[in-house]
């Protein structure tokens, strides 16, 4: 954190300018095509586009899914239709209101009734989720929700398969961050020649 806050103060505007992380890089395969899903309650005037939230369509919108605005602990469940090996998922959020998912977890269940907690956000927010769990685990279910009373959108949503590698990606933080050294490297290069 205190390196993005000294490129935000060093380069005015350039944390925007950076962008989300590569969402198709170090997932494993989208198991989440067919899916349907269900919510907490969601704010009907905006949520018109929640038929797009697993198509991986609504990259041009704010956001495909919208809970109430706060709610408390909202959620979305999605039903993979068969018990199936998940390895994690990707997520767009929405811009500007990234901060709000930073209490979200990802809860995962064969029968929707006994769920395990997959992975929970301790890194703060991000402009989008790259998540390889650590292991990947049995599910038919896969839970999103935020442990706190705040609004839950989000842009797009992937659950994936197990990945090539078992070690977790990079947090979507530490993967803007990376992008922004390799900007400041090409920049330093750039005014040295």
């Amino acid at each position: 954190l205190p390196r993005l806050e000294a490129y935000e103060k060093e380069f005015p505007g350039l944390m925007a300018k950076v962008g989300a992380p590569d969402l198709e890089a170090k997932t494993g395969p989208w198991i989440s095509k067919d899916a349907t899903y269900e919510s907490s309650p969601l704010e009907t005037k905006w949520s018109g586009n929640k038929g797009k939230l697993l198509t991986g369509e609504a990259y041009n919108g704010e956001w495909a899914f919208h809970s109430l605005d706060p709610a408390d602990k909202p959620w979305i469940v999605i039903d993979l239709v068969s018990v199936k090996s998940v390895g994690g998922f990707q997520a767009i959020n929405r811009k500007g209101f990234e901060s709000r998912t930073d209490h979200m977890v990802v809860s995962v269940s064969q029968d929707k009734a006994n769920w395990r907690e997959a992975w929970r956000n301790e890194d703060s927010s991000a402009p989008a989720w790259n998540v390889n769990f650590k292991e990947p685990v049995e599910a038919r279910y896969v839970k999103l929700w935020l442990d706190d009373k705040n609004t839950f959108h989000l842009k797009s949503l992937k659950i994936c398969g197990p990945g090539p590698k078992a070690a977790p990606v990079p947090s979507g933080r530490e993967q803007a961050l990376a992008k922004l050294e390799e900007i400041l490297k090409f920049r330093r290069e750039a005014l040295l020649a």
